[in-house]
């Protein structure tokens, strides 16, 4: 980055201006409001979860912005401070005008705004505002602020559309609660309608139209938008299509650079096909399972690790006769107690080390026209650095689980 800003700066010293204007509206914007309502997705952070308080902190922003100009324009009172202050948000309005706006880079001029804004907002009513030209400079400036803010988007068409959206969002959550699909299907609808351009909407409509098995509507209604949650829904429609090396790239790509626990979500959001084996580790298995490390290879042998707690859930085709077994391969590096739970029965395993071993567990007679079963697996974790040899793995795990199987 320092590189780069000597480049610019004796090459090209007055290349910020090219941008000025837009740069300019660009730092001042509402976070908030942007993150929430103009972004195509949340990126997987939790912006519905704390909407009070991001509102709060646009208003609060808002409010610091056209109060600071009063008290940073007005008559000198703190000696050497003052240059300090301005200095330090000039440079730093004119580092990202010559590299790119971003929050982070801004977070000097909150800081700056937020004392001095604070300054003027405890004058008022202690004492009289003289109306000197001091006063109508920092008039001026907080009138310029106030256009640069409310220019820079048609912020009341924005919120009325994401508010409409929200609205939709909510309704479908409610549908499905009650398991009204055409209600469902019109929520979603309805939030495509009132924000055509916001991924994680298309993503949410198009996971709940591939658990319906309406494979074609789902292709049509993700988009192209690349979003980790997006390739996981594409992924999960090439896997119901039958296009394996396609959904392997998306789902494998999707778990190791999502940035969230992807196997949770897949869980949750994801209603992959009925089967009664499932194959671990070989990128196909995201939304049967979730508490897993990252698929691995041995030779033609696919696996996970389990780490520490996990779910498997294995939607069957046919349902249960009341006299199956439960199958599992699993291996270990050292003798390892392992319990599986599948509803109110608790199985404990032994994992011997040595090899891949096939454990066989009876299902209760009572689960007789069960067409799900989830077991649940728990066994206590190591550290590969601190364990194995030549080993710098940090992350905790317990057993290798290559397969599950109903017999």
């Amino acid at each position: 980055m320092s590189a780069e800003l000597r480049r610019i700066i004796q090459t090209e010293p007055w290349r910020f201006t090219r941008y000025l204007w837009p740069h300019l509206h660009h730092i001042w914007k509402g976070q908030f409001i942007e993150d929430f309502f103009v972004k195509a997705s949340f990126f997987a952070r939790p912006v519905r979860e704390i909407w009070l308080a991001g509102i709060l902190s646009d208003l609060i922003w808002l409010v610091m912005v056209l109060a600071a100009p009063f008290t940073l324009l007005s008559r000198p009172r703190e000696g050497a401070f003052r240059p300090v202050a301005l200095g330090w948000i000039g440079y730093t309005c004119l580092m990202v005008m010559l590299i790119h706006v971003e929050l982070r880079y801004l977070l000097p001029v909150g800081l700056w705004f937020a004392l001095y804004g604070s300054a003027t907002l405890a004058r008022i009513g202690r004492q009289p505002l003289r109306w000197d030209r001091f006063a109508f400079a920092g008039l001026a400036a907080s009138l310029f602020l106030a256009v640069l803010i409310l220019s820079y988007r048609d912020y009341p068409q924005i919120i009325r559309a994401g508010l409409a959206r929200e609205q939709a969002w909510a309704a479908a959550r409610q549908a499905m609660a009650r398991g009204d699909a055409a209600a469902i299907e019109q929520a979603y609808r309805a939030m495509l309608a009132a924000d055509p351009d916001f991924a994680d909407s298309r993503a949410e409509f198009a996971s709940w139209l591939l658990a319906q098995g309406w494979y074609d509507e789902a292709s049509q209604i993700i988009g192209d938008y690349p979003t980790h949650r997006n390739n996981l829904v594409r992924g999960a429609i090439a896997r119901a299509h039958g296009d394996t090396a396609t959904a392997i790239a998306l789902l494998r790509k999707t778990e190791e650079q999502g940035g969230e626990d992807m196997q949770r979500l897949a869980f949750a959001r994801l209603r992959p096909a009925p089967t009664r084996t499932l194959t671990l580790g070989n990128d196909l298995d995201l939304g049967y399972l979730y508490g897993f490390a990252f698929g691995e290879r041995a030779g033609e042998t696919t696996y996970r690790w389990l780490q520490g707690d996990g779910v498997i859930r294995l939607p069957l085709p046919k349902p249960l006769a009341g006299n199956e077994m439960l199958a599992l391969r699993l291996a270990a590096p050292a003798l390892t107690p392992l319990t599986v739970t599948i509803g109110d029965q608790r199985m404990p395993i032994i994992v011997a080390p040595g090899g891949w071993r096939l454990y066989y567990l009876p299902l209760l007679a009572q689960m007789q026209g069960i067409r799900e079963v989830t077991a649940s697996l728990s066994a206590p974790t190591f550290l590969p650095c601190q364990s194995l040899p030549n080993n710098a793995d940090a992350c905790p795990l317990s057993v290798m689980v290559q397969q599950l199987s109903i017999r």
